[in-house]
């Protein structure tokens, strides 16, 4: 900015060893408005005995930040419009990671939010969030079938990596969730990397699947998919969904033949399950299942069957509440 009064020099790297620096030219009104630590860096009298050098008239402060992700978050501080975002894209977490963390260490409140805000839209907060997204790609698989949903729908490993190092819990569980429906071998690098294995790319392709880039999570990260899968897998267990007791809780005498239908049940709770163990997705099973007419297709009573309903949809809910403690997130 030809009119600015501070200059920002930051260090290039640079062949033949000899020290070389990038400079920016901007407003300290700008900085100082929308960063606390700037607004201090920049106060008169530490400027004054921060900075001995000047540039054309204006104290020069040096920072050991990249220069290019500086340029980044300067474009975006003076434009907001500039934001790397587009709904559901897979690769916002990877181009704004830099400019969130330079808003992290610097404290611009206002710009970290905004940027937040819109990665917390591609991860649902609520099981009906969860339900929207979910339709949008069955939608998307139907009119679309030649296009790669990969590119249109969020990847759960960078999201994963750009939560934990910029502090983003919100986004963890459905993040999470959906990579726990995902096979190790749908990679995202071996099919849209720079060496492609052709075979993963076949059968991505054909599948409709979606991929993650496994490569960006840590220990933790497996530690916590596994204690979550395990969760899950369990979620229609005699334990946690106990035929004994559901979906009988009607009052005696409601249901036409009771113990007929408690006969049957177990058979709907094994499909059930094997359903959920086949596909990786217990709440698209069970939402499945509470849509369906079950007193027709498992030949239970109107009664007995439209309490299980009610009660899938119920434990449903109860697992999209549970995911934060299933993943440890």
């Amino acid at each position: 900015m030809a009119d600015g009064d501070v200059v920002l020099s930051f260090p290039e790297d640079c062949v033949s060893g000899e020290e070389e620096y990038v400079l920016f030219r901007v407003h300290k009104f700008i900085l100082s408005h929308n960063s606390t630590t700037f607004k201090t860096m920049l106060d008169k009298r530490l400027l004054n005995k921060r900075t001995r050098n000047l540039y054309k008239g204006a104290p020069v402060l040096k920072l050991e930040d990249s220069a290019e992700d500086f340029n980044n978050l300067l474009e975006v501080l003076y434009d907001p419009t500039k934001i790397p975002f587009k709904k559901w894209d897979p690769d916002t977490p990877l181009n704004i990671k830099c400019i969130l963390l330079l808003t992290d260490k610097y404290h611009f409140a206002s710009l970290r939010k905004r940027i937040v805000d819109h990665i917390k839209e591609d991860w649902p907060a609520t099981i009906n969030e969860w339900d929207i997204v979910e339709f949008a790609v069955q939608t998307f698989k139907r009119n679309d079938p030649q296009e790669a949903l990969d590119n249109h729908f969020p990847e759960p490993g960078a999201a994963i990596q750009l939560a934990r190092l910029c502090n983003i819990p919100e986004i963890l569980p459905a993040a999470f969730y959906h990579l726990s429906r995902l096979h190790q071998n749908e990679d995202w690098d071996m099919c849209w990397g720079s060496s492609p294995d052709e075979d993963t790319l076949e059968k991505v392709a054909a599948g409709k699947k979606r991929t993650a880039r496994w490569g960006l999570l840590t220990d933790q990260d497996y530690r916590c998919l596994v204690r979550g899968r395990d969760f899950l897998e369990d979620a229609l267990s005699d334990t946690v969904f106990p035929s004994s007791i559901l979906p009988w809780t009607i009052p005696d005498g409601m249901c036409d033949n009771q113990h007929h239908c408690r006969s049957l049940f177990p058979n709907v709770l094994a499909s059930m399950r094997n359903d959920s163990r086949r596909t990786r997705d217990v709440l698209a099973v069970l939402d499945t299942y509470a849509s369906k007419d079950i007193s027709q297709e498992y030949h239970l009573c109107l009664l007995c069957g439209a309490v299980l309903n009610i009660s899938l949809k119920a434990l449903r809910g109860s697992l999209w509440t549970s995911l934060p403690r299933f993943f440890d997130v």
